[in-house]
């Protein structure tokens, strides 16, 4: 993925899986909805030291966020997944916490795509 994207995803890769615009507002709902899901399960995975859920939630959320080409989701949720897995799931709240922040900075650019999706089309060509 490149990393020189402005904005919290591309709305090329959208264009990439569905053609047609309710097909792709109908996609970005699943993913609001699964982003949502997995950031809460992650948190609480954490707090409660479940190394398998935890890293099974940031592996979905890595999942999502390469989905839409979002680079920092993917690459917090991917460095956040092998930390786990290399048993530090005690000591990753902090992280957990940043990558929940940045959940929902894609969240609420999702979210404003449905209604616009023209700021964010300008803005990653």
């Amino acid at each position: 993925m490149d990393s020189s994207t402005t904005t919290p995803f591309d709305p090329r890769t959208l264009e990439e899986q569905c053609k047609a615009r309710e097909d792709q507002v109908r996609l970005v709902s699943l993913l609001v909805d699964d982003l949502r899901r997995h950031s809460t399960d992650l948190i609480a995975a954490v707090s409660n030291g479940d190394g398998t859920a935890a890293a099974r939630a940031a592996h979905s959320i890595a999942g999502a966020g390469a989905l839409v080409a979002s680079v920092s989701v993917f690459d917090s949720a991917k460095n956040l997944e092998r930390r786990i897995k290399a048993g530090e799931v005690t000591s990753v709240s902090d992280h957990a916490e940043t990558l929940g922040s940045l959940v929902m900075v894609l969240v609420d650019a999702l979210e404003g795509w449905k209604t616009d999706p023209s700021p964010v089309t300008a803005a990653a060509n």
